[in-house]
């Protein structure tokens, strides 16, 4: 990831599998990641068992995933991210 802007920027990665829509969307039956960009390039690396074990309730179906989404809370100005190589590695 690289970002243009010269100083730290904050986006939050949600991933949620088909059972999350049964959930109501509720916000804790998903996984929600901070990633703090830095100028330049950054590597992210995420364990999946965070990922499968984040609903509060019940574990991810990691084989029926639904949704992958990047995002920014409270965006002041305009921010150009971009992504390169995003792997699920077991």
């Amino acid at each position: 990831m690289c970002s243009s802007d010269l100083t730290s920027s904050i986006i939050v990665l949600r991933i949620h599998d088909r059972a999350h829509k049964k959930n109501n969307f509720n916000f804790n039956d998903r996984f929600n990641y901070r990633i703090n960009l830095n100028p330049g390039w950054n590597k992210v690396s995420i364990n999946l068992s965070e990922v499968r074990n984040a609903p509060i309730n019940r574990e991810m179906n990691m084989k029926k995933m639904a949704g992958l989404m990047f995002f920014k809370l409270k965006l002041k100005t305009s921010e150009t991210v971009y992504f390169s190589e995003i792997e699920l590695i077991k």
